[in-house]
């Protein structure tokens, strides 16, 4: 259920969301590269490290949303 996922998110289940998130190429290295730092209210936070700024580049970010969103029910 998307909801029980969402508010039991943590740093394991974020790296099963990335795993099972079906992102391709720069999307996938920005979910790969991204550290989980939390959730709540529907809101992701994520970290990157200053090597891997790069990736942050808008319509990536917004692929990693679209890809998530289901699986956190929003």
């Amino acid at each position: 259920m998307p909801t029980s996922a969402s508010t039991a998110i943590d740093a394991e289940r974020w790296l099963e969301l990335v795993a099972g998130s079906g992102l391709r190429g720069p999307a996938r290295e920005l979910a790969a590269h991204a550290g989980f730092v939390g959730y709540a209210d529907g809101v992701l936070r994520l970290s990157l490290s200053p090597a891997d700024e790069h990736l942050k580049m808008p319509n990536l970010v917004r692929a990693l949303a679209d890809a998530l969103a289901p699986a956190l029910g929003s």
